[in-house]
């Protein structure tokens, strides 16, 4: 009996020692856990549409415009310690659309495509995690250079069944409370048949400063940052979008002076959350625009090099991430004209948009001239300006032939722009087919050709896309996930609790 009362005793010892050491562990670990320190200030660059040889071939463009051997030219982001993989696909397909995939990554949940924060019953609304920082009263931009109700930056703080109810979208953004919107327009600001309030009406009521002027927007300073700011760029497309880059001048606002610009005005004690979208890489892809692309990318880079000197400045305080929504086009660094060879500097005489020269110089001719008066010899010059294609007469080929044989890179470039008789061919068949758009895409297409670049799609694909992470917490990104991760990574990360 003494024996039985005594190792009921050590048990009951023991017992105790190990729920004081549980005690003791829990309080501990309470104590790491309140200590530890979240990043006060989180930039998320989204490339629309931008994979991996999207962003590749900006690379090379920098690296061919900077030495005359074969290399790249790292972009600031491909230059991050953290690299990750992340998959796109919707709750209904395998390639995503901006509204899905930008929901997964705002709030962790899977939707169908077309559907903005809310489950495919529509019964459910998603908590972005744009909304969770203002909840903690951080302070919130959403940046874009395509219109600010468009799929992806409505991702951050809209609740809606379609991505195209864009009145419904801009009024959510009205009542976001968030404290800066910047780049492109409201799309359908009064509703698509014109009888709704203005949006920009009822934000001035919500007390935002509402600002549509380069001058105006510029000289927004630190007095500013307790006003809540939607700032639009002065001039914009009719899709209510930021200019293409390689259709402004140097002096017209980028996306780098809206990071720039949010930077300023969202900088405060509590710390930010500022979302970026480089919208028009998207745009670019499926119009298979290669040159406009690449400049989109690189304007893009820019505006994450902005975040990076902010970085800089504040080291331990900082997370970046730049990813993308999915990917467009297809994009391949390759083609079955090109072989082996690749030419990207070709697309460096180009000085415009397919869109733009679609717009200003297509249309506007055939709209004014009868079908029989349609003359291709009225727009080599333009062709040759704009795109950099060039006729050359046999002579010339074999001139140049010589001197590109001898070194000449001048002949060189000449020969590699020079239309040959079956593409010229192909473009005199595309000018003179009644379908406006065929022959700007005819021509396009050539130029991506000479320069060693395929397209598998004018639409989004299931690729893998790319996650690059620098600052505080970036470890946390690197890997292989799915888009929903990606949240559940950023919240963590934040120290957003399960309940916001």
């Amino acid at each position: 009996m003494n024996k039985a009362i005594q190792n009921t005793k050590l048990i009951a010892v023991l017992l105790s020692i190990i729920i004081l050491f549980l005690i003791f562990y829990s309080c501990t670990q309470k104590g790491i856990q309140e200590k530890e320190e979240f990043p006060k200030y989180l930039f998320l660059f989204i490339g629309d549409g931008m994979g991996f040889n999207q962003m590749h071939a900006a690379e090379i463009i920098k690296g061919a415009s900077n030495q005359k051997d074969i290399g790249i030219q790292k972009l600031s982001f491909s230059q991050f310690p953290g690299t990750g993989l992340m998959s796109t696909f919707s709750s209904n397909s395998y390639i995503t659309d901006s509204a899905a995939s930008g929901t997964a990554m705002a709030s962790g949940q899977k939707t169908i495509n077309g559907r903005i924060n809310l489950d495919v019953t529509n019964e459910i609304e998603f908590t972005t995690i744009a909304e969770m920082a203002k909840d903690r009263e951080m302070k919130v931009g959403i940046i874009s250079n395509v219109s600010l109700n468009h799929a992806t930056p409505a991702s951050f703080y809209a609740h809606v069944t379609s991505r195209w109810h864009y009145y419904d979208i801009a009024e959510d953004m009205v009542e976001s409370g968030f404290d800066f919107f910047g780049g492109g327009g409201i799309k359908y600001p009064t509703g698509r048949r014109g009888l709704d309030r203005d949006i920009l009406e009822l934000a001035r009521e919500k007390g935002y400063k509402v600002v549509l002027k380069k001058d105006d927007i510029l000289s927004l300073d630190n007095e500013d940052q307790d006003e809540k700011v939607i700032a639009l760029n002065e001039k914009l497309t009719l899709k209510v979008a930021m200019p293409y880059r390689i259709d402004t001048r140097d002096d017209d606002l980028s996306l780098e002076d809206y990071v720039d610009k949010g930077i300023q005005l969202l900088d405060n004690d509590k710390g930010f959350f500022m979302m970026v979208e480089g919208g028009k890489i998207d745009w670019a892809g499926h119009d298979n625009d290669a040159g406009t692309l690449i400049k989109e990318v690189l304007d893009f880079d820019r505006a994450v090099q902005r975040a990076v000197l902010f970085h800089e400045q504040h080291p331990d305080e900082t997370l970046i991430l730049v990813t993308a929504d999915h990917e467009t086009g297809g994009m391949a660094l390759g083609s079955v004209y090109s072989g082996y060879s690749q030419s990207l500097e070709v697309l460096n005489g180009q000085t415009i948009s397919l869109k733009k020269f679609s717009d200003e110089h297509i249309k506007p001719y055939k709209a004014t001239k009868d079908k029989e008066e349609w003359n291709l010899d009225d727009f080599m010059p333009l062709i040759k300006d704009h795109l950099g294609l060039i006729q050359i007469t046999e002579d010339e080929k074999q001139v140049l032939t010589q001197k590109a044989y001898e070194g000449d890179e001048q002949a060189q470039m000449k020969l590699r722009r020079a239309l040959s008789p079956r593409e010229y061919k192909e473009i005199t068949n595309a000018f003179h087919d009644p379908n406006l758009a065929l022959f700007g895409f005819t021509l396009i297409k050539i130029l991506n050709q000479k320069a060693g670049i395929s397209w598998t799609s004018d639409s989004h694909t299931a690729s893998l896309i790319p996650v690059f992470s620098l600052g505080k917490g970036y470890q946390r990104f690197v890997g292989y996930y799915d888009n929903t991760e990606l949240f559940q990574r950023l919240k963590n990360v934040m120290g957003f609790s399960t309940n916001n």
